[in-house]
């Protein structure tokens, strides 16, 4: 795993704020299934409207991989908002 890939974990793990604009920017610009797949992940952890909108927005993503992933993790927050 490279640095990329833990240092998303990590910023996904504390809930950083900071993290956000580059989670943004990363889900905008790569195409890497599995770089994508982690920042969904790491924003699934945030409780806040950005990450939700930063999910929701890559339910249209041009991969079916990505949309589906994505998917997962918005059907994720609202379990975990229903407990």
């Amino acid at each position: 795993m490279n640095n990329r890939m833990i240092a998303i974990q990590i910023l996904g793990e504390l809930r950083s704020q900071e993290a956000l604009p580059g989670f943004k920017e990363i889900l905008e610009t790569e195409n890497d299934f599995y770089s994508l797949r982690e920042v969904l992940y790491a924003l699934s952890k945030f409780d806040c409207p950005e990450s939700e909108a930063m999910i929701s927005a890559a339910t249209k993503h041009p991969s079916k991989l990505v949309r589906e992933f994505a998917e997962r993790m918005l059907s994720k927050r609202q379990r975990n908002k229903e407990i």
